[in-house]
């Protein structure tokens, strides 16, 4: 329950819900709607917490309900901050939450694509589950564009999350393990192929200047896994702080990954175009 708790909280900060108060309105929200169910010998009375509601279609229907309820007042008659049924809060912050839990199953589905040490692209394309409660009130167009964009953050999400397990959560050149600052870099870049977007073996843990570097050509790692550097870059060595800055890793051996080397192929087709 404190897990569910906390993912749907870092869920609603990330995706900056019109800023930090709003985001946490809708955690006290559902705390005290909670509460108000227990004891509102309504249809959904026996729900004690809403984090122990994990089906998206559950708290459909519970949305539902809420936001008549709102409308008429009725269950609302507690001590909890009646302002909260008033400006529709309760209902805001249900939809979020059933929104949440469609993109937080879609995550674990992809999770289930690897293994202790293989990966499997084939269900690289998995179906979004429920996404008919995403785009129910849409149009065919908006309907596409929110599960595409859903989509692609989860499996950024996924990505992400794979790639600074592997990599203990450590930029591999710098050693930075600052998590917030740490990148999970692609060595193809994720339009180039879909079929590898997913792949840990395309991906490298770089702290974002290095990411930057690396996503322009002008870093890349040799057979070896050695840091090379471009002419680009070095032609800025007339700064002492650039020259410091990258002069010191060139030649140096990235720290590999616990499993899921990165791709020699892949590596040498990213090497291809250093500038």
């Amino acid at each position: 329950m404190r897990e569910m708790k906390h993912a749907y909280r870092t869920h609603i900060f990330e995706t900056n819900l019109s800023g930090s108060k709003k985001a946490s309105s809708y955690l006290r929200a559902l705390e005290m709607l909670g509460e108000i169910l227990t004891v509102s010998g309504g249809t959904f009375q026996n729900i004690p917490s809403i984090w122990k509601c994990t089906s998206p279609h559950e708290i459909d229907k519970l949305y539902s309900y809420i936001k008549e309820a709102q409308r008429t007042g009725k269950i609302f008659d507690t001590g909890h901050a009646p302002s909260y049924w008033k400006n529709g809060y309760y209902s805001a912050a249900l939809r979020t939450y059933r929104d949440f839990l469609i993109e937080h199953n879609h995550a674990n589905k992809l999770s289930s694509l690897y293994s202790d040490d293989a990966f499997n692209a084939s269900g690289e394309d998995l179906a979004l589950s429920d996404e008919t409660l995403l785009i129910r009130d849409l149009d065919s167009y908006e309907g596409q564009e929110v599960v595409r964009e859903t989509k692609h953050r989860v499996n950024q999400q996924v990505f992400r999350r794979k790639i600074l397990e592997i990599y203990g959560s450590s930029c591999c050149i710098t050693g930075l393990s600052i998590p917030g600052v740490n990148v999970a870099s692609h060595i193809i870049p994720w339009q180039n192929r879909p079929d590898i977007r997913l792949d840990p073996r395309n991906g490298l843990c770089l702290s974002s200047t290095y990411d930057a570097a690396f996503d322009r050509h002008l870093v890349g790692l040799d057979e070896n896994y050695r840091v090379i550097l471009s002419d680009g870059i070095k032609e800025h060595f007339g700064n002492e702080v650039n020259r410091d800055y990258f002069e010191t890793v060139e030649g140096q051996t990235i720290t590999l990954p616990i499993k899921f080397l990165p791709s020699q192929e892949w590596l040498a087709e990213h090497r291809s175009k250093l500038e």
